[in-house]
């Protein structure tokens, strides 16, 4: 039995990479419940003792094939099929249950299910469904709590919360549960919401166009074989046969997948099993995103604060200290509103987390603009063309490349189309021309973590030099820079096909950011927060400077 339990270990590592790599394509948001729905739902065939009386149905009890939907800020909608029931006791609906289709998870992880499946299969992917979900119902007061997550792996559980039913009738027949007014969250530990998750009937959703469709995942395949090779940063890295591999399992998983989250499982698991540190990611753009998303923003944006980047004050010793919670750096437009939600807390001090954030864009380096005071050498980014050219053993090759001063957006364009014109870019980075600096930089703390990566490890390198605290664990030790290539139906391949160097001309890759004050990311904030009352203490009362130059 001991080689079955390293074996069980090798795939447990497998899931949670998998699942950490979804979660840059957004599907780490969509974990696993450790406990529970070993089984798969069956749906009622009789729901008429669970009614709310005579001719009133529960809106919030489920029971059927649903279409659920994953809503983030980062991606367009990611769909699968998923089966729901409600657990009764006592005569009374007190839970659902849900999971994705039964029997394919282990054809998905490929050659494992003939060696391994028969031991593995009940304890890692419970009747070889791929997501499980078990919750509470809400009540009048109180919110429905569960949890969601692959297979049945502690470390990849997220937490699920329904907000109550509403007071009343008429209310609740217009917001039922997961729905765009009422959907289901997913939160962190600590609370924050992640991501919104939506439910539609599978035949409604088929009426309107909403439902997966299953030829899709091998015409993305195709264009991934097509464009991948092109995109690569460093191909050189990556044996020609593990890309071969890759694109083979990708065919072959792609053939077999019905819904998004399939599609994802499957890619997932394909790179982390051929390719090292070059993870391709495929997820439906942004842009793909309608209306009736519980994102899109609404006359009074509540819909799109779902999310609530947490730009928000706490008072104490020296004042308010404010706290802005940021996922992705994707878009400049986005990232603006909430540096305006962040200064009409007038606070003297700033908590930046970065805790989750993977960067993804150069556009993290424009946010330092906002909290700097002079200017600040912000280091080199070399693409695939320049690093041919570029002489990375010379401790000047930097200087071979053109500087571009950054402020603002269309400075930071500038800034791209130099890097796509001669390979490399080398950048200095101003303060923001039309507003002073939220906070002076030594009054700035960075929360990072082991999942801090890309262009986020470059903005708090940034920010450490200007005078900033970081506070947490190391970063990732991956400052990537990706690049998207449009695939079918509004999808996207994003590969990292550039690289951020610090002024010094040293890669940070597998180095990462060293935090000043070191400690877990579960007492980062409280770290954070310790450290600017300290300095608020000492220095002389301010109040941050506001409004334009």
């Amino acid at each position: 039995m001991i080689g079955t339990h390293r074996n069980a270990a090798l795939i447990r590592r497998r899931v949670r990479a998998a699942g950490c790599v979804c979660v840059a394509s957004a599907l780490s948001l969509v974990g696993v419940l450790a406990t529970g729905c070993v089984s798969p739902a069956e749906p009622l065939g009789d729901l008429s003792s669970l009614t709310l009386g005579p001719g009133r149905a529960d809106p919030d009890v489920l029971n059927g094939q649903y279409v659920a939907t994953l809503h983030t800020r980062w991606t367009g909608p990611i769909r699968t099929r998923m089966t729901i029931a409600p657990v009764v006791r006592d005569g009374a609906a007190r839970e659902l249950k849900g999971n994705t289709r039964p029997g394919v998870a282990w054809s998905f992880v490929g050659g494992i299910d003939a060696v391994l499946g028969t031991i593995l299969a009940p304890f890692l992917f419970p009747s070889g469904m791929i997501l499980t979900w078990d919750t509470t119902l809400p009540t009048a007061s109180e919110p429905g709590v569960g949890s969601v997550g692959i297979g049945s792996i502690a470390s990849t559980r997220v937490a699920t919360h329904i907000a109550p039913r509403p007071a009343s009738a008429q209310a609740h027949a217009e917001a039922p549960l997961a729905s765009a007014a009422r959907p289901i969250e997913l939160r962190t530990r600590e609370g924050e919401v992640l991501a919104l998750v939506t439910l539609e009937a599978e035949d409604r959703a088929r009426e309107s166009g909403r439902a997966p469709d299953p030829a899709l995942y091998t015409q993305l395949s195709r264009g991934v074989r097509a464009r991948l090779a092109d995109l690569l940063w460093d191909p050189a890295a990556i044996e020609p046969a593990s890309v071969d591999r890759y694109l083979d399992d990708l065919d072959r998983g792609a053939a077999m997948a019905q819904d998004d989250a399939e599609f994802a499982f499957v890619a997932a698991f394909s790179a982390r099993k051929n390719l090292r540190g070059a993870t391709p990611l495929i997820f439906p753009s942004r842009r793909a995103a309608g209306p009736d998303s519980p994102l899109a923003p609404s006359d009074d944006d509540t819909r799109s604060k779902r999310l609530g980047v947490a730009a928000e004050s706490d008072g104490g010793p020296g004042g308010p200290i404010a706290r802005l919670r940021v996922d992705v750096f994707d878009d400049p437009a986005t990232f603006e509103r909430d540096l305006i939600a962040l200064r009409s807390t007038r606070a003297n001090a700033v908590i930046l987390n970065l805790r989750y954030c993977p960067g993804v864009e150069l556009s993290a380096l424009l946010a330092a603009c906002s909290f700097i005071d002079k200017p600040i050498d912000a280091g080199t980014v070399l693409s695939r063309a320049g690093r041919a050219k570029a002489d990375l053993n010379s401790p000047d090759w930097s200087s071979g490349f053109a500087l571009v001063e950054v402020s603002d957006e269309r400075s930071l364009q500038e800034a791209r189309r130099t890097l796509d014109l001669t390979g490399g870019v080398r950048l200095r980075l101003l303060p923001r021309p039309d507003a002073a600096p939220v906070v002076p930089p030594t009054r700035l703390a960075v929360i990072t973590s082991r999942r801090t990566a890309n262009t986020a490890e470059a903005l708090a390198f940034v920010l450490q030099s200007a005078g900033a605290a970081i506070v947490g664990e190391p970063t990732m030790g991956r400052p990537l820079l990706g690049r998207e290539a449009p695939l079918e139906s509004g999808w996207v391949l994003r590969v990292a096909s550039a690289e951020w160097f610090p002024p010094s001309g040293k890669s940070l890759m597998r180095v990462g950011v060293r935090p000043d004050v070191s400690c877990s990311a579960d007492h980062a904030e409280r770290a954070a927060t310790d450290l600017l009352r300290d300095c608020l203490s000492t220095a002389p009362s301010q109040s941050p400077p506001a409004g334009t130059r």
